[in-house]
Formats: structure tokens, C-alpha cells, sequence
């Protein structure tokens, strides 16, 4: 919240005490239960980025021993980082409830501290977490409504606490669940520099832009209700505590989209299996490394640094170098090149290998998964893992580059359709030319970055996974 200026100027106390008066029930302090909502257009300011429009919804109840409950719901579109079309926006929701309750979060909560929950959704994609907030965080993040969400964590500690005034039990007026127990009234409280974080203090002019009367938060749209909604008042009549059964609801609504969210991921991950199929380059192993060493043998009978020249692009040293040899420096080039060419088939097949193996891996993860067996999901999500590290050592950085270098080389010696006509008649290569090991490689690469996109759908999976009771 030190981040943020929400106010500036005396504001005096009994202005913001009036307004707070006007919002509250008059029979607030005799009330078993107190029921809010509002609703209100997204500030701009705070709107996150790339969001379009939305609305924040706020809900919420204080009840026995000044427990209490606030949801939090935001509705917004997402638009594409260049697309204005309303079309291809993204619906976008947020739903964030905090607590003060003996049920949920920490028993033993710091002031003005509370026990969060958040679920997001952005189109198809899902996230969620859960933790201890406080005023700081409130005010700095759209996912817990910043000043809105701040306005309506203060209104709702003044409620606890007013409720909580008038028991007849001199214990029951200093320890409910309130953050203001112990510190007498708002009011009190606030003149102290009770409220406060690092390195701040809430002061009245602060309160004033949150719930004043000039207010330009959710608060002032806030309707408060002191009557029992009829869900609530027959399931009081069961003898069913509202905030348990309040609880028990949002675990279930949450379990259900926690579970269709997995289902739909795994769903996914069988659709996206590439499956079995020919691999990229049809050559045996064993031939790339024989044909490779035989190549290195003789490239070490040419001059000293010749390679390193060529490797490093430097052509002009690698002709001086080149004329203290026995061969032509285009034979020793067109032998280099082949080096080369074989390397890059077997970095290829590396690949290829890797690739299979991370598309497995992301199988065996969907079949953990819906055996519930957690420990085989984490080993084929390491084993994907450790895959996609041969991927980029083998085919980023090691089979395209040699491939690309080898082209460099081929077409500033003029060497190129040479090359290629040795390369076709090879019995060994198959017939093909160097324009198949560049597709071969562009595949690969494909295939790489869908297996990547089944990697992230199952990171996810895994962690909704854990999220299940």
C-alpha cells in the first residue's frame, strides 16, 4: 500500500465517520449475521494489462465471534498483443476470497492480515494459489481488487468489530476474529498507527479515498443487510453453522473446476501425441560414426589449424594454412564439409531420440496422473525434462547451427552444387540432397515445440493434481 497515493490533505475523522454511519445498519450492533454485495465498473487504473472493460463484484458475511468472509469477483475480456477486434478477446475472470474464520487459513493471523484464495481464468487457461496476504498486497495486485479490495477489507473489520463491541462478555469484546480486537475502535486504532506495514501508516486521509464520502471505491455502491437470506436462515434451522456450510460449498464449487480443468488437460495431451512414426533421417547410428571418424582421421592429416579456421568462418587464414598441404584447399573444404554433414545427421538422430522420449515421458505423466500415482507423474515430468536438455545441446545448438555453418562454408567456395552432387550419389546418404537434412531439421523443430506446449499443459496438470482433497 506505500506504493499507492489514495489520498492527500486533511481529511478530518468525523467526515469519514459520518459517511461510515450512513453505510452501516442501524441495528448492525445487535445483528446475529451481516450480509453486503456490490457491484462496480473496473477502475482503469487499475485494470491489468491488456484487460478490456470488467466488473468487480464483492460479496461477503460477518457472523459469530466476528468471523468473516469476502468474495471477490472481477470479469474482464483480454485482447492479443495487436488485435482490437472484440471477437478474438479472451474472457478473463478472477475470483478471490478472503478470510477471517476459524475454518480457514492460519489460526493465530496477524491484524489485518487474511487468509486468501484465487482462481484465474484466461479463455482455456487456469491458475490458482492460496497464502496470507496483507493491507500491502491488497492494495498492489488486481487479483485482490487493489483500493477496491482494500475499501472492502476495512468496511468489513469495522463491522466485525462493531458487532463484537456490544457482547455482554468483556472477553467477548477483545477476542473475536477481528483484526481490530485488543485495539478498541477503528477510530482508536487509526489515531495509534495501529494500521500500518512497512514503512507506512494508515491515515485518515487515506481512509477518506478508500470508504468517504467522496470515495471513488466499490464501497459506495455497497448495499449491507442485516437480514438472514432464506439459504441461510434454513440452513441455520438445520442446525448448519453458515460459514462451515459457506466453506464446504466453496470447496466443492472449487474441487469441480479444479477437476474439469484436469480432465480437459489430459484430454488435451492424448491429442497432441505426436505418436509413433519414421524417424527423421533413416541412416543407421553406427554408419554416422564410422564415416564421421574415418572423415576426422584424415582431416588430421591436413595442416595444423585448418578446421579451427574453417569452424570459426576465418577462410582467408584457412587458404594460407591450406597451401603448405599435400591436397587442393577445395578437396580439403569438400572433406570438412562432409565432417560436418555427418555430425549434424547424428545430432539430428540425438534429437529425434529425444524428442520420442520427451513425447513418451508426457504419456506415461497422463497415465500417472489418472492412476493417481503421483511420484511416477513428478519421475515422467524429470525424464521430459532431462529430454528436452538433449533437444537443445543436440538440435538448437548443435545439429540447425552445423547445418547453417556447413551452407556458409559451401556457398563462399563456390562449392556448393560440388557438395551436393557427391552427397546424392553417396550409397550410404540414400540419394538425398542437403535440402532434406534442412527439412529434416525444420521437423524436428516442429515437433520439438509441440512436445514443449504438451510439457507446459502437463506442468499445469500436475499442479491442479495437487490441488485435489
Amino acid at each position: 500500500m506505500s506504493k499507492r497515493n489514495w489520498g492527500s490533505g486533511e481529511v478530518l475523522s468525523r467526515k469519514v465517520g459520518a459517511r461510515i454511519e450512513e453505510l452501516l445498519p442501524a441495528n448492525l450492533a445487535t445483528a446475529d449475521n451481516v450480509h453486503f454485495t456490490a457491484q462496480a465498473p473496473l477502475s482503469r487504473d487499475f485494470r491489468p494489462e491488456r484487460a478490456v472493460g470488467g466488473t468487480i463484484n464483492v460479496s461477503g458475511m460477518v457472523g459469530e465471534n466476528s468471523q468473516f468472509k469476502i468474495v471477490l469477483e472481477l470479469a474482464m475480456q483480454k485482447r492479443d498483443s495487436s488485435g482490437t477486434d472484440p471477437e478474438d478477446f479472451e474472457d478473463w475472470t478472477v475470483t478471490t476470497t478472503f478470510y477471517r474464520t476459524e475454518s480457514a487459513g492460519p489460526p493465530d493471523l496477524d491484524p489485518f492480515h487474511y487468509y486468501a484464495e484465487w482462481h484465474e481464468e484466461i479463455g482455456e487457461a487456469a491458475a490458482s494459489d492460496s497464502g496470507v496476504i496483507d493491507l500491502d498486497t491488497i492494495g498492489d495486485h488486481y487479483r485482490y481488487g487493489g483500493a477496491d479490495g482494500v475499501a472492502t477489507v476495512l468496511l468489513t473489520e469495522i463491522m466485525a468489530n462493531r458487532g463484537a463491541s456490544a457482547q455482554s462478555s468483556r472477553q467477548d469484546r477483545v477476542s473475536h476474529q477481528g483484526s481490530l480486537a485488543m485495539m478498541g475502535s477503528f477510530n482508536t486504532a487509526l489515531d495509534n498507527g495501529r494500521i500500518s506495514g512497512t514503512g507506512w501508516k494508515l491515515d485518515w486521509a487515506q481512509v477518506a479515498d478508500l470508504i468517504g464520502p467522496e470515495a471513488e471505491t466499490v464501497i459506495n455502491r455497497m448495499s449491507i443487510d442485516t437480514a438472514v437470506p432464506e439459504k441461510q436462515r434454513r440452513a441455520a434451522l438445520k442446525g448448519v453453522d453458515f460459514l462451515a456450510d459457506e466453506e464446504a460449498s466453496r470447496q466443492t464449487a472449487s474441487e469441480q473446476s479444479i477437476n474439469r480443468r484436469l480432465s480437459s488437460l489430459l484430454e488435451e495431451l492424448d491429442s497432441m501425441n505426436r505418436g509413433e512414426g519414421a524417424p527423421a533421417i533413416d541412416l543407421a547410428q553406427g554408419d554416422v560414426a564410422v564415416t564421421q571418424e574415418r572423415l576426422e582421421s584424415i582431416i588430421r592429416t591436413y595442416p595444423d589449424g585448418l578446421a579451427a579456421a574453417l569452424d570459426d568462418g576465418n577462410f582467408g587464414m584457412a587458404r594460407t594454412i591450406a597451401e603448405s598441404g599435400d591436397e587442393s584447399y577445395a578437396k580439403m573444404v569438400m572433406v570438412y564439409g562432409f565432417h560436418e554433414l555427418y555430425g549434424a545427421i547424428g545430432q539430428l538422430q540425438e534429437s529425434d531420440r529425444a524428442v520420442r522420449n520427451i513425447a513418451g515421458a508426457i504419456t506415461a505423466f497422463g497415465t500417472a496422473i489418472n492412476r493417481g500415482n503421483s511420484e511416477m507423474a513428478q519421475l515422467s515430468l524429470k525424464r521430459a525434462s532431462d529430454a528436452f536438455v538433449t533437444v537443445t545441446q543436440e538440435l538448437v545448438e548443435g545439429g540447425q547451427t552445423r547445418l547453417t555453418d556447413l551452407r556458409a562454408v559451401l556457398a563462399y567456395h563456390d562449392l556448393t552444387a560440388a557438395f551436393e552432387t557427391h552427397v546424392e550419389t553417396r550409397d550410404d546418404l540414400r540419394g538425398e540432397d542437403l535440402a532434406y537434412y534442412f527439412d529434416a531439421t525444420d521437423r524436428l523443430i516442429e515437433s520439438a515445440r509441440r512436445q514443449h506446449e504438451r510439457a507446459e499443459k502437463a506442468r499445469e496438470a500436475y499442479y491442479l493434481f495437487t490441488q485435489q482433497k
